[in-house]
């Protein structure tokens, strides 16, 4: 091999580092660019021999053109690797979008039933009580032909229908007067006894206390939420205290 074969092979593998490393500075214009691999690499012992008799530079440009390609390569794989590793089960991919690869079949036989609710199944519903809260009459005022009022006529019917509901939840303030009365025949003079929970001029009965410690801890209301709709606001954490007291061993 003459001394100008080598120096050829060093200039055109120089220039080929050149492009490659120009080429990796420019940033991707699409999304696919991974997609898309790049022209094989492939350099001959005697180019190598040609890129280290050029001296330092030329060996590390080598060597920088080939730690980005390898980790452009490695990026690639990872990519690939994690559209592979998804499917409908564990992304948001279509079933559609799984191929034709295995799938996980159900070990559930056929009964040989048709879908829904069959003939012999018992169902559950509202129960229709014979004690009830409160009735509604709905009358019949006027005739709906002729227009003739009908509120002295006897009633033949009634169609009844039953709704289960919740009352509305209002407050109840109820005021607690103790008596005082004095004797006839001492002259002592004697109060009636208030219930042990009214020890206050004006408070919250048990029932709100009991609801007001539900929602903080049952269904965890934020306590400053809760304060709002409570005068003052320690009154939210008293009945808690109060609780946690009663439950401790």
């Amino acid at each position: 091999m003459s001394k100008i074969q080598p120096v050829r092979a060093g200039c055109r593998l120089t220039c080929q580092i050149f492009l490659f490393l120009k080429r990796s500075k420019d940033p991707p214009h699409n999304s696919n660019a991974l997609k898309q691999p790049s022209s094989p690499l492939s350099i001959s012992r005697d180019e190598i021999r040609a890129i280290y008799a050029q001296g330092e530079d030329a060996v590390m440009a080598l060597a920088e053109r080939l730690v980005t390609r390898i980790t452009a390569l490695e990026t690639r794989v990872e990519a690939l690797e994690n559209q592979k590793s998804k499917d409908s089960q564990n992304s948001s991919k279509p079933p559609s979008g799984d191929g034709f690869g295995k799938r996980t079949k159900s070990l559930r036989t056929k009964s040989g039933r048709q879908s829904g609710g069959q003939d012999d199944h018992p169902g559950s519903t509202l129960a229709w009580q014979e004690a009830v809260d409160q009735v509604i009459i709905h009358p019949v005022v006027n005739c709906s032909g002729c227009g003739a009022s009908l509120e002295a006529v006897e009633v033949l019917n009634l169609n009844c229908r039953q709704v289960h509901d919740l009352p509305p939840l209002q407050l109840v303030i109820r005021e607690h007067q103790s008596e005082e009365k004095c004797c006839p025949e001492y002259g002592v003079p004697n109060q009636g006894a208030f219930p042990a929970d009214v020890n206050s001029v004006v408070q919250y009965g048990s029932e709100l206390k009991g609801l007001m410690v539900y929602l903080m801890e049952g269904q965890l209301l934020p306590s400053k939420r809760y304060g709002v709709h409570t005068s003052p606001p320690r009154a939210v954490f008293h009945p808690r205290k109060i609780a946690s007291k009663r439950l401790s061993p």
